[in-house]
């Protein structure tokens, strides 16, 4: 981790030179920015190091690394289109910096005071570097609006004249694949949906026919108590009828003896 002594004994010294000279505050303000913003480069110039994606974007690298590079702008040199910028480079940060392809010209900066822009433009590399690192770092479920945000960032950038093609063609290639994937995501959550409502349905059903099942077996057994009610009734009915005619039979020849001996004259 980087150190800030350095930063806190400015505080101590410009608190003293702020006292003496007021005028000097806008200067003690210049020199913290530069300065802060030289560890931030510190910083970038360790993830160079060991990062492949910071030295596969050729954005950030530190003096020297890759030989003298035509593209390469430190603070004391200027190339021709950097002679159109709208400042004119001072701070030792762009030391660090390497352009390579990327030739941007800052022209939106002639709407700022003229003391921000070199800083305002350090800042500009700063975010395309992070972007790039944004880029590699990128998730399946991270939300879709990280990739919207860094489209909208890489259009800033662009009017300040970074070429951003091929860092928008990937994330709009990323951006077409996660809209697809929330697609397939809401069709996911729609089958779900259909598939529990199917699930609690056969569960329901299962139940009917369970309840049928039972209710088939009583029956079954009611039909089966019945049958065998219904044989011996008739078997009962079968031995009456027997009764009944044998009864008839000795009434006919009772009826018969009784009316023999009435017939006959005393």
């Amino acid at each position: 981790m980087l150190k800030m002594d350095g930063v806190n004994e400015l505080d101590e010294n410009d608190k003293i030179s702020n006292l003496l000279d007021p005028d000097a505050e806008k200067q003690t303000v210049g020199r913290k920015w530069h300065f802060t913003l030289f560890f931030i480069f510190l910083w970038l110039k360790q993830k160079t190091q060991t990062d492949p994606l910071y030295i596969g974007s050729k954005c950030f690298s530190p003096s020297g690394q890759h030989g003298n590079s035509p593209s390469q702008a430190s603070a004391g040199t200027t190339t021709d289109y950097q002679q159109d910028w709208p400042f004119i480079k001072r701070s030792p940060i762009w030391d660090t910096v390497e352009f390579y392809s990327q030739k941007p010209h800052f022209s939106p900066l002639k709407r700022t005071k003229e003391e921000s822009r070199e800083g305002l433009a350090i800042g500009n590399m700063v975010t395309f570097g992070n972007l790039v690192q944004r880029l590699s770092d990128l998730k399946p479920n991270d939300p879709v609006d990280i990739l919207n945000n860094s489209l909208e960032t890489l259009s800033d950038l662009e009017t300040h004249g970074f070429d951003v093609g091929p860092i928008r063609d990937r994330l709009n290639d990323l951006l077409s694949l996660k809209t697809k994937m929330c697609q397939q995501e809401d069709t996911r959550k729609e089958v779900e949906t259909e598939l529990r409502k199917c699930k609690h349905e056969k569960s329901l059903t299962e139940k009917e026919i369970y309840q049928l099942q039972r209710k088939m077996q009583e029956l079954k057994s009611k039909m089966v108590r019945a049958e065998t009610m219904r044989k011996r009734k008739e078997y009962k009915v079968t031995r009456l009828r027997s009764n009944v005619l044998l009864v008839r039979n000795q009434i006919s020849e009772w009826m018969l003896a009784f009316e023999e001996p009435a017939a006959v004259r005393l």
